[in-house]
């Protein structure tokens, strides 16, 4: 009797053991499942936190890249505004009382770009003054407010008139130059 007794304690602490540790095993395994989904979800913030912080960055980045693509537009000739700078140049060039002569005026692709959305616009003219009266007019085409590129540039004297028995040369530029504008 006290055998069975002893028999039936055992087993029943046998029992009970066995679900103590069957509990234990069930609840480290749901705390380390729980501990991986935490590690999971951090990571999932932290990615999108990354994220969020490089959107921040790429619409700085696209805000200060607006302005300065409305900053290089004052660089660059309008669309349509070929007439417009023709005229603008015949007025620099009486205000720098020369004669000036558009020899050619056409549109070419940069050399080299590929570009959709810009082009050259060249520009070839004589213009005849005197000396000190041709170079105010080159610098007032160098200066223009647009990204102008000279190609070419010469000088040569053309002839002499008088005034008061006083002789000025008289001074022939020939200068190509383009400028970039919108297609």
């Amino acid at each position: 009797m006290i055998l069975v007794k002893t028999k039936k304690k055992i087993i029943i602490l046998s029992i009970l053991a066995f679900f103590l540790i069957a509990s234990y095993c069930f609840l480290v395994t749901n705390i380390l499942q729980k501990g991986r989904e935490i590690y999971s979800m951090s990571k999932e913030i932290k990615d999108i936190q990354i994220k969020r912080g490089e959107l921040i960055s790429l619409q700085k980045n696209l805000f200060s890249s607006g302005e300065m693509v409305i900053k290089l537009e004052d660089f660059v000739l309008k669309t349509g505004s070929e007439v417009e700078f023709i005229k603008k140049i015949e007025d620099m060039a009486v205000l720098s009382n020369v004669k000036s002569e558009i020899k050619t005026a056409k549109i070419a692709e940069i050399s080299g770009n590929n570009s959709i959305i810009v082009e050259n616009f060249k520009v070839g003219l004589e213009a005849i003054g005197s000396w000190s009266d041709v170079i105010y007019f080159l610098t007032l085409i160098e200066n223009l407010p647009l990204k102008v590129t000279i190609n070419n540039v010469s000088f040569n004297k053309f002839s002499d008139y008088g005034i008061k028995e006083q002789k000025i040369p008289q001074w022939l530029l020939s200068i190509d130059f383009s400028v970039i504008k919108r297609k």
